[in-house]
């Protein structure tokens, strides 16, 4: 009797404590994850943290973050799994009431893209391992930029350096009378009414003002995609075209990167639009959107670039250059 009385209270205290365990082994817990960078390079270090809080006496003794983002996020391979287009990352932890725990994991992109932690859920049981319980965690809104990697080819130098000559040239044919560089001394072959008199009687010899040289020109960099392309070589093509305009825009060459995707940039010049354009071609969906020519002004050079080889598909593209990319 005294036996089957202890057993009852033995199993009546193990029901009572899974049932506490069961309902209360999340209270007062929080979990946040997040990359310590918003925005770096393809295959460039990224800082991955989770910070698991435990703010009650009830210990955890094993809890586990089971997180989904995307493939191209290399994480490591012995706590990672990889399907058709996600990644699922689990981490482990053992936590004393009150305590918290921080891990960080070193990762790195292996592709351009706006990356972001797609759902984490947590799960935990008590300490004989019976009673499991899981709870998704809401509002996981971090995410990262990764930008692409300018590309070095032969194609790409040879352009750029025509194209910058052509800019100059064009650019030098005409002057601003209301823009000034300086002034110098008369050589015989500027116009009369450019002479600056006050100058002039200052070194006791004609001066004339240096104008300024200008131009509305613009480059057009066009990333023409068709369907189905294969994804390494749309990749390629997508760098390619973003080399070339970020190096012009470098170059204080008014440039602008167009695509046939629905998406495009305005037309500026310096690094701070070299740095707009990474960030538009992060974001770029490679998918067509149509197959329109686009509309060149005069005073405008359009270079496509593509991985279609037959050029007479572009007879209507009015074209300084076009670029065939082949892997």
């Amino acid at each position: 009797m005294t036996i089957l009385v202890i057993v009852s209270i033995v199993v009546i205290s193990f029901l009572m404590y899974c049932k506490i365990y069961k309902k209360h082994i999340f209270d007062n817990v929080s979990y946040r994850c997040y990359f310590d960078d918003v925005e770096v390079y393809q295959g460039e270090d990224i800082l991955f943290i989770e910070e698991v809080s435990n703010n009650k006496y009830l210990p955890m003794p094993w809890i586990k973050a089971e997180i989904t983002t995307s493939k191209y996020l290399n994480f490591s391979e012995k706590c990672s799994a990889v399907t058709y287009k996600s990644r699922f990352v689990s981490s482990c932890y053992a936590i004393e009431g009150n305590k918290s725990i921080k891990r960080e994991w070193n990762i790195s992109a292996s592709k351009r893209g706006v990356f972001s932690i797609e759902s984490v859920v947590l799960t935990s049981c008590d300490i004989f391992g019976v009673n499991e319980v899981s709870k998704p965690i809401d509002n996981i809104s971090t995410k990262v930029t990764v930008l692409p990697l300018e590309i070095d080819t032969p194609d790409i130098e040879n352009t750029i350096n025509e194209i910058v000559g052509e800019y100059q040239t064009k650019n030098s044919l005409l002057t601003d009378v209301f823009s000034m560089r300086g002034i110098n001394e008369y050589t015989g072959h500027e116009r009369l009414n450019r002479i600056h008199w006050k100058s002039s009687a200052k070194q006791s010899k004609l001066m004339v003002i240096d104008e300024d040289y200008t131009s509305d020109m613009k480059v057009i960099v066009y990333l023409y995609i068709q369907d189905n392309c294969e994804e390494t070589i749309a990749e390629k093509t997508l760098s390619t075209a973003c080399t070339i305009a970020v190096r012009l825009s470098k170059r204080d060459i008014p440039t602008k990167l167009d695509t046939n995707c629905n998406l495009s940039t305005n037309t500026s010049f310096g690094n701070g639009h070299a740095l707009n354009i990474k960030r538009i071609c992060a974001k770029l969906e490679l998918s067509p959107k149509t197959y329109k020519v686009p509309k060149v002004q005069d005073n405008s050079m359009l270079i496509v670039v593509t991985p279609l080889q037959n050029r007479r598909l572009f007879k209507d593209f009015n074209y300084e250059h076009i670029i065939l990319v082949r892997l």
